[in-house]
């Protein structure tokens, strides 16, 4: 009876083992499914450890970047038209 048991755990680990993980998703199914990607930053944000190479977090925060990019002003280093009358 162990000698089953102990059979059934091996082929169970073994099974276990042989299931790739789930494909990471994209950049462009993070920026159009902002909800998820923002739930998935709280993820990486807390464990940065052991996520920090995690092909998700990567493309949840390249997502959360390209978004910044779009919405910000240029940077200029000029200064302000009014201080330029001065």
């Amino acid at each position: 009876m162990k000698r089953s048991a102990l059979l059934a755990v091996v082929a169970s680990v073994a099974l276990a083992a042989c299931n790739p993980p789930p494909a990471a998703k994209t950049v462009d199914y993070y920026s159009t499914h902002t909800v998820e990607r923002d739930a998935r930053m709280v993820t990486c944000k807390n464990n940065p450890g052991d996520l920090k190479d995690d092909a998700d977090c990567i493309n949840a925060a390249t997502s959360l970047r390209s978004g910044w990019k779009r919405d910000l002003p240029p940077i200029t280093f000029a200064a302000p038209a009014s201080a330029a009358s001065r």
